[in-house]
């Protein structure tokens, strides 16, 4: 019979092909791989020049292991924004002293905000966003795209406003109140 091992060994040789060296990684540890691969490839490339193939030959991964956590290439941007934003609060919040529970919204009375108010929140944010000016301009154009109803991001982004408006809006009546005591 036909050796399909020893044929691939002998077209790897060659050049030919590439054998995928899979490691096997927590089910966690491989969302966040693949998370990492298809941010750096969507801020290169965009987000409509991007293949989920790309994401997972950058990730040694077959189609179909990407597929099995990112069902279409349109949860996959809406995952990446996401843990973007995450990211980007945890280190805003850092830097500001906040202290905010995981899974607490920011107007929960549980979170710490240590004096912060609006003014203090929107000037760390200017500060921060000034010192990643690829990233800002990545926003602008997908949040842009976004207006589209049918961009795959419409719903995060109409979502991710809502969101700061109610922040923006909490951190008001925050000053309101400290500077009326």
């Amino acid at each position: 019979g036909y050796c399909f091992r020893r044929k691939c060994r002998t077209l790897e040789s060659m050049g030919v092909v590439r054998a995928r060296r899979r490691i096997r990684m927590p089910a966690g540890e491989r969302r966040e791989q693949l998370l990492a691969a298809a941010t750096s490839l969507i801020a290169e490339r965009g987000y409509w020049a991007l293949s989920m193939q790309d994401v997972a030959d950058s990730c040694d991964l077959s189609l179909t292991g990407l597929l099995h956590h990112f069902p279409s290439k349109d949860a996959l941007l809406v995952a990446v924004l996401a843990r973007h934003d995450e990211l980007e609060v945890r280190a805003l919040d850092e830097e500001l002293g906040v202290t905010q529970p995981p899974g607490l919204p920011p107007e929960s009375p549980l979170v710490d905000w240590n004096g912060v108010d609006l003014w203090t929140a929107c000037q760390a944010t200017v500060e921060r966003n000034a010192r990643q000016p690829e990233l800002v301009r990545l926003y602008a154009v997908l949040e842009a795209e976004s207006l589209a109803p049918d961009h795959p991001a419409h719903g995060y982004f109409k979502e991710r406003q809502e969101h700061a408006l109610e922040l923006f809006r909490h951190l008001a009546i925050f000053r309101y109140f400290k500077t009326t005591r």
